[in-house]
């Protein structure tokens, strides 16, 4: 028999505070690398090498496209 989740309230679900998300959580891997758990847009902002594309000069990614 499988559960009926049309009669279901959601209205439950949604009272987690958002604001928790503004300073998220840091944990480090053995090689004590600082990793976030959650990243946004602004994170990405100072990071230089996205901008360039396999192949190209500096070869940051490798030197071939594929």
């Amino acid at each position: 028999m499988r559960p009926d989740f049309s009669q279901l309230s959601l209205k439950g679900f949604a009272t987690g505070e958002t604001d928790a998300l503004s300073t998220p959580a840091l944990w480090k891997t053995p090689e004590n690398i600082p990793v976030k758990s959650l990243y946004i847009e602004k994170d990405m902002e100072p990071l230089e090498h996205l901008g360039y594309a396999a192949g190209l000069p500096p070869f940051l990614r490798g030197p071939y496209g594929t």
